[in-house]
């Protein structure tokens, strides 16, 4: 999968965008390219940092890169953004 340049780019003040990064992490992810997917993943938190499911998709990610100690901080984000266990509690 291949990102063009201008989307890289793309300033933060589309915060629809978040969903499109965690998407493309979610099929970075599912292609196991777990480095692609957290620099994903990064970009939809960069764009909404209360966007619990990137937070908890790139624990999943960086701890298929046995990357700990991150995963765990992203797991423990996403909790207090309402994330648990792959299911967003409503509020």
């Amino acid at each position: 999968m291949e990102m063009s340049f201008s989307l890289m780019k793309t300033p933060s003040r589309y915060p629809q965008l978040a969903e499109t990064w965690n998407n493309t992490g979610n099929a970075f992810k599912n292609e196991g390219r777990y480095v692609d997917a957290v620099n994903c993943y990064d970009r939809a938190i960069d764009i909404d940092p209360k966007l619990a499911k990137a937070w908890y998709n790139k624990g999943l990610a960086l701890q298929k890169l046995s990357r700990e100690k991150e995963a765990q901080v992203a797991f423990i984000m996403a909790m207090e953004l309402g994330h648990i266990a792959g299911h967003t509690i409503q509020t």
